[in-house]
């Protein structure tokens, strides 16, 4: 099978010409499309807006907290999403044409990948959208890369993004304690698999969940139709 070449797909400067995964609920309703962040999205300023809000609003959930603009996102789009062979971005589009959310994967290899970048950024589409968005996207992981595992990191207090993994078959792995440090504004943690004593950790732990392909397909058999 040839390899398949994300940065190919990252290339397109024309409209209409993204690469597209179809999302379909189990009934095969069609729902929404994931649309690759390629170089003509990257350089959209409704698009750089669009991801600029949905960072701000969800900041509390990532691992790294900063400032938010428009010319960080441009240049994040620029000098990493676009170039990086490891890291795909794509955009929720419904049916109607109106964009709602976003969804990564970075790290990947030749076996396997990183959920991240996880956000509905506007209300629209089904309530269950996130979830068949999410098993869009291992579908295409495990259908057509070939990842045998599939994994993500998790703040173990963000309850609603925890319970959409579980139920599209994620299980914890691993669960490390947390240092929050504030420099200039700006929040980031560090993950501790060890506690020490007078040490002071977050309330919340930081969880890695991880997924098999064998388990994807067991629990959902409906997506091979």
């Amino acid at each position: 099978m040839e390899k398949f070449d994300i940065l190919k797909c990252k290339e397109n400067s024309e409209a209409g010409q993204h690469f597209s995964l179809p999302v379909f609920d189990c009934s095969g309703l069609k729902m929404a499309e994931l649309i690759c962040v390629d170089k003509y999205l990257a350089s959209s300023g409704e698009i750089v807006s669009l991801l600029t809000q949905w960072r701000a609003n969800a900041q509390e959930n990532f691992f790294t907290q900063f400032h938010v603009t428009e010319e960080r996102t441009a240049s994040w789009l620029k000098e990493i999403v676009i170039p990086s062979k490891d890291r795909v971005l794509f955009l929720i589009r419904l049916e109607s044409g109106e964009w709602v959310g976003n969804y990564g994967v970075c790290n990947m290899g030749d076996h396997g990948g990183e959920l991240d970048n996880a956000i509905r950024g506007r209300l629209g589409g089904a309530a269950d959208l996130m979830f068949y968005c999410e098993i869009s996207l291992l579908s295409w992981l495990f259908g057509v890369l070939n990842y045998h595992d599939v994994w993500l990191h998790v703040f173990s207090n963000n309850v609603p993004a925890i319970l959409l993994h579980r139920m599209t078959g994620f299980s914890v792995l691993d669960r490390m304690a947390l240092v929050k440090y504030c420099v200039d504004g700006n929040v980031t943690y560090s993950a501790h698999v060890m506690r020490t004593d007078g040490v002071i950790y977050e309330k919340f732990d930081y969880m890695k969940m991880a997924i098999t392909r064998d388990f994807f397909y067991e629990n959902h058999p409906w997506v091979l139709r």
